[in-house]
């Protein structure tokens, strides 16, 4: 196996000669559909996200390609980092809280 990153700033026609003959390809942005017909050998499309939004998902199902995502395996961690910053910001709201516990 072999992995080959594919820069974004590349034309269309260079990402597909390219990819032409890759297996599975990550997607860490909008993956154009015209890209993913150029690659003939094409089993699996990983996406970055935790949503389908940036892929046509029919016309990709349609190749029989299959379509992957994470999950959202980071929202968990997301939201702890937001509740850390907010307390990082606003020290008193954690002894607000405190103090309404048992109300």
């Amino acid at each position: 196996m072999e992995i080959v990153p594919v820069s974004l700033g590349l034309s269309l026609q260079d990402r597909i000669a390219i990819c032409k003959d890759a297996a599975f390809v990550i997607g860490v942005d909008d993956t154009p559909l015209d890209l993913l017909e150029g690659c003939s050998a094409l089993k699996l499309v990983q996406l970055h996200g935790c949503g389908y939004d940036r892929i046509e998902l029919s016309g990709v199902l349609e190749m029989g390609i299959k379509v992957a995502t994470n999950g959202c395996s980071g929202a968990i961690p997301v939201a702890e980092q937001a509740i850390g910053l907010i307390l990082a910001v606003f020290p008193s709201a954690a002894v607000s809280v405190g103090e309404c516990e048992g109300l």
